[in-house]
């Protein structure tokens, strides 16, 4: 389990750009570029660096083992372009692509177990107004390692 690790920077990608590779074993190590298509563009997440958590479970009950995995932050900058950016997110229409602070890149969902964008605007206070989004997913393989 990983919890609270240090992220450098949040991407995604279509998934409609994106074969399968959810084929492989939980822990793999996937290169990312063979299976993206040709002109598949990864789009940044400006997030607030100490908003951001990732925390990966893993499950073993009746139905099998399952890795279910939760990534959240928060955006305070660039606010309209993150908020039209974020509707174009909602659903599970894209893959994730989380580069830790280490240096150490997962990706999060697979085309057989895409993830779940949702997002909410809060604000409080006489603070700045907040983006909050999470990223959640269910699968067989959990975080891949991206090389």
């Amino acid at each position: 389990m990983m919890s609270k690790l240090g992220i450098k920077k949040i991407e995604c990608v279509k998934i409609e750009d994106v074969s399968d590779y959810s084929f492989m074993p939980a822990g793999s190590k996937v290169k990312i570029n063979s299976f993206l298509r040709s002109g598949a563009t990864w789009t940044e997440l400006k997030q607030t660096q100490q908003t951001v958590q990732l925390v990966e479970n893993w499950l073993s009950d009746d139905k099998g083992h399952r890795s279910t995995v939760k990534f959240s932050a928060a955006i305070r900058v660039d606010k309209s372009a993150q908020m039209t950016l974020s509707n174009k997110l909602l659903g599970r229409r894209h893959i994730y692509r989380v580069t830790a602070v280490d240096g150490t890149v997962y990706l999060v969902g697979s085309v057989a177990y895409p993830p779940k964008f949702t997002w909410k605007n809060e604000m409080s206070g006489i603070s700045s107004s907040e983006i909050d989004f999470t990223i959640e997913c269910t699968s067989t393989h959990g975080l891949y390692i991206c090389i």
